[in-house]
This record gives structure tokens, sequence and C-alpha cells, in this order.
């Protein structure tokens, strides 16, 4: 980002903890920003005062970040990212479970856990401690590349996103309740255009299988979440067993994909920390969780079919067929309880 960047950052998220704790809900407590901002500050009062002691110019670059000491200590760019966002994330959640505490209960936890964070730090390069060499391979990346040249590993999570979203297509379109009039035409004409597509593939390009494909997706999560059989209402244990295996199967075909390739990024971190956060948020009635629910299910569903349309070889197989049927089926359903 460079020096613009972070400033730019650091300043929007300073004016928007203020606003949030004086003028959206003054009744937070004014300590609640220690949380939500703690780390950054006291890193940077850390590095201020380790460059005070050395004599050191206040405003010139230097590693001695958490960020660069965790990397002396044989850490992975990555791995040292993701120590930094779960000690912040720790923080963050702290503030969103305990939003009117008093201001003393907060300013304790924070200092407790920044003097844990430094404290280890301090202990770990006192004693010469590493994790590991700096070239060394982590476990993780070690083992999940060693696994990956089974040919059998890598289709079966595939396999798991191939055949679990078009059955998901075709029983959302089955399981829906009710179709509205409005999405009955419009599952009409995207099954016309997906025929055409399909059989006249070389001289209709410009109809991408991609957006039917996408569109479908969101008709048929849309329907099967509003209109939902009554015995799936509520706490449905299926829903999420089927929702958590397509995310570990997506996940895992896309790092298997090239076994050199592998890499556990901060951003894969970062996404399961935000869904987390969603959860929360739903559960504590911030959000709407109908909505919530669709939108999560969507970007799953996204994301699976991005992966099977890279890597399909033909344009009739099951997954194409399953987007056609869940078409035809909304269609059909719908005339008959709309037009019958």
């Amino acid at each position: 980002m460079g020096d613009g960047g972070s400033q730019f950052l650091g300043y929007t998220l300073g004016v928007l903890a203020v606003l949030l704790t004086q003028e959206v809900n003054p009744v937070l407590s004014p300590a609640l920003p220690l949380l939500l901002l703690g780390l950054p500050i006291a890193d940077i009062l850390a590095v201020f005062a380790q460059r005070i002691y050395h004599k050191m110019n206040w405003f010139r670059a230097s590693k001695n970040h958490i960020h660069h000491r965790l990397l002396e200590l044989g850490f992975h760019h990555y791995e040292s990212v993701i120590v930094v966002y779960s000690v912040q994330a720790l923080l963050v959640l702290c503030a969103v479970i305990m939003p009117y505490a008093a201001d003393a209960s907060l300013l304790l936890i924070y200092l407790v856990v920044v003097s844990m964070v430094f404290a280890f730090l301090y202990l770990a390069e006192c004693r010469g401690w590493r994790l590991r060499a700096k070239h060394e391979e982590s476990l993780l990346n070690e083992v999940v590349v060693s696994a990956a040249h089974s040919s059998g590993l890598l289709a079966i999570p595939f396999g798991i996103v191939f055949y679990g979203i078009s059955a998901f297509l075709v029983a959302g379109a089955m399981g829906s309740t009710s179709i509205p009039v409005d999405f009955t035409l419009a599952a009409t004409g995207l099954l016309v255009l997906l025929v055409l597509r399909l059989v006249m593939w070389s001289r209709i390009w410009y109809f991408p299988l991609r957006l039917l494909a996408y569109v479908t997706v969101v008709f048929v999560v849309y329907l099967f979440n509003t209109y939902q059989p009554v015995q799936l209402s509520g706490i449905d244990p299926f829903t999420y067993v089927y929702f958590g295996a397509l995310v570990v199967a997506i996940a895992l075909s896309i790092r298997l994909k090239d076994v050199g390739d592998f890499k556990v990024t901060p951003m894969d971190y970062l996404v399961a920390l935000m869904v987390i956060g969603i959860a929360v948020l739903v559960k504590d009635g911030a959000v709407d969780s109908r909505l919530m629910a669709i939108a999560l299910k969507t970007i799953i569903l996204f994301y699976g079919c991005e992966i099977i349309l890279n890597r399909m070889e033909t344009r009739w197989n099951i997954f194409t067929l399953s987007v056609l049927a869940s078409l035809l089926i909304i269609s059909m359903r719908g005339a008959l309880l709309n037009f019958l």
C-alpha cells in the first residue's frame, strides 16, 4: 500500500471508530475502539519504544514490527499474517460480545491479550527459539503436497463439488413449495436460451453459459430458501452438513489442482473469519438471517460453479443437464401452480 494507503486506511478506521461510539451509538463503551484497532496501536507503540531505546530515527522504517519479529522466529510470511489476524480477531470478537462492558474490563482484556503477544515474542527472542529453519516447508504444506500425488485423492473433492451442486440444483427446484409468476416466466426464458446455447454451441457464443448457470443458481437458492418445506425450516442440520462439506471440497479442489501451486494464504483464513463473523452477527440479530443465508449459499455455489466450468471438457454433462433440468422444473411447476 505504501505510506499513503496505510495512512488513509488508518485515518478512516479511526474516524469510523469515533463515529461509532460518539454518534451512532453513544451508549457503547468509549474503550471499544481500543479493541477494534488494538493490535496495530500496540504494535506501533512497541516499535517507537524500541527505536527510542536503540536511539534510532522514530520515523525511519525498521524491521521490529510484530510481523518482522515473527519472520525472524521462523514463521513463514502467511503464518505471521495469520497470527496477527488471529490476535486482532480475538480482540474484535471481545468488542462484539461485550459492547456495553465497563471501560476497565475492556482495558484489562486489551492489556492481557497484548501483553501475552509481546511476552511471547520477547521470551522467544531471548531464548533463541525458532519454529523452523528459514527455508523449511511448513508441516501442512508437506502433508498436503505428498497426499496430492494420489490421482484418486484429487478426483474426490472435485467429484463432491460436481455432483453435489448438480444434485442441489435439481433438488432445490423440486423442493420449493411455491414459485412466483415472475420466476416462472424468467426461468422459461433462461431455459430457451440455455437450450440454444447447448445445441448451437459455436453459433451463439454470445449467450454465456457461465451467466446462465449463475442466474439459475440464484433462482434455485432464493426459491428454496424463501419457499422451503416445513421440515427444513429453522435449524436444519442437513443444510449445514451439505454446505460445510461443499466448502471443504471447493477449498481442496482449488488447492490440489496444481500441487506445485499449493499455498495456504492469509486470504483463505480471512474469508473463514468473515464467515464466522457473519454467523455471529446473524445469531445476535444484527443481520437478517434469511437474506444472509441466501447470500452465503449463493457465494459458495458460485465458487463451485466456477471450478466446474473451468474444468468442463464438453458442454453436455451432468452439471449442464442439471441446470437445464432445474430451469425446466421451475418452469413447469410454476405453470402448474400459477396458471392451472
